[in-house]
């Protein structure tokens, strides 16, 4: 038998096909056609009609902007009546001055008094008591900002029923007790013993363990 020869039982032959070279192998799912986006299942969480609100709130809405433009226009009306031509005159005016004393001199005084205590707390032993310090000016500056508008209305108002009282001298009176109280935390702070530093031995030691389960915290990652 030759070896081209073929068994009288092979009844099929088989012809292979014959791959082209320059033919690309094809992923093993490129015959599946991708689900059509347009046609995915609604989400019920996100129904359409939620981006519309209802008519119920819509009604609503509208009723609270009409109470609150008419609320806005009574007062308008109600502050014309009372105030004088000249007093509608020095309200702007007013507002205006209190915008620009806030810019230019509030806060560069602020910021000043904030970089020369930074600048202080420098210095050897001074960041025990900045806090207090810092907490004493920002207290006595509120209360010296609510009690100027008394201050200078003090005895110049018509009625003099309206500002009774000796506003000047309460405000000292304030002014004194809040300095006496950061000044007393101050000296119960210096008064503390120091914390003991630490040897560089033992900073070194704490150095390096941090180190070390930095690193090993790394290599887990990895």
């Amino acid at each position: 038998m030759t070896p081209n020869s073929q068994s009288p039982n092979d009844n099929t032959t088989t012809n292979p096909t014959p791959i082209s070279p320059d033919a690309t192998p094809r992923p093993p799912n490129a015959d599946r056609t991708p689900p059509d986006s347009d046609h995915s299942p609604p989400d019920p969480d996100h129904s359409p009609d939620d981006a519309t609100p209802s008519p119920s709130v819509v009604v609503v809405r509208a009723a609270l902007a009409v109470v609150g433009v008419g609320f806005g226009l009574w007062g308008l009306r109600l502050l014309l009546h009372s105030l004088s031509t000249d007093a509608l005159v020095r309200l702007p005016l007013w507002l205006g001055g209190a915008v620009l004393a806030d810019d230019f001199l509030l806060v560069p005084l602020t910021i000043g008094a904030g970089w020369l205590l930074t600048r202080w707390s420098i210095g050897p032993d001074h960041h025990r008591t900045v806090t207090t310090i810092r907490t004493t000016l920002l207290y006595a500056g509120i209360t010296t900002l609510v009690a100027i508008p008394l201050l200078l209305r003090q005895g110049k108002g018509i009625n003099p029923t309206v500002l009774p009282r000796d506003y000047f001298r309460d405000w000292l009176l304030l002014e004194a007790t809040i300095v006496a109280v950061g000044v007393l935390v101050v000296m119960i702070q210096q008064r503390r013993p120091a914390r003991p530093s630490q040897s560089p031995v033992r900073t070194q030691r704490r150095l390096m363990l941090r180190r070390s389960r930095a690193s090993s915290g790394d290599m887990d990652g990895r």
